[in-house]
């Protein structure tokens, strides 16, 4: 995640030039989605949702061996707070879908979360949410 851009002269860098990682693009959510088929059985489950008592929502997901980086992890959180969680949870209700927030979304976006699904899912709905990703 790149939250900072900053240019130094090669005599002043914080880190060695060769230890500084570079931008290649800007990803888009297709690059994270695996086919079904190359989703190994042990990443399955991995996505995690936290409802906090301030009624903001967690939703994580690790691990997803990337292949367009090289089967490097993957990890992303998505943050809603308390009005647009319940934004979701009215949404998942409609959809029929019942249980725990974790039990709803694994139902409508999968195992290991329909990144793609889950974003297009809240834009058409009006309910926002801050992501980060980390790729290690």
């Amino acid at each position: 995640e790149v939250i900072n851009v900053e240019y130094f002269s090669k005599d002043n860098t914080p880190l060695p030039v060769e230890k500084t990682k570079h931008i290649i693009r800007k990803c888009t959510d297709d690059d994270f989605d695996l086919p079904k088929e190359n989703v190994k059985e042990e990443l399955k489950g991995s996505v995690s949702v936290q409802e906090k008592k301030d009624g903001s929502l967690v939703v994580s997901i690790e691990d997803y061996h990337v292949r367009i980086f090289g089967g490097m992890d993957y990890e992303a959180t998505y943050t809603l707070d308390k009005e647009n969680t319940q934004k979701l949870k009215l949404y998942l209700q409609q959809q029929k879908h019942k249980g725990s927030m974790k039990e709803m979304i694994i139902s409508e976006f999968g195992l290991c979360l329909d990144k793609k699904g889950f974003s297009e899912t809240c834009k058409k709905n009006a309910i926002q949410f801050e992501v980060h990703t980390w790729i290690s």
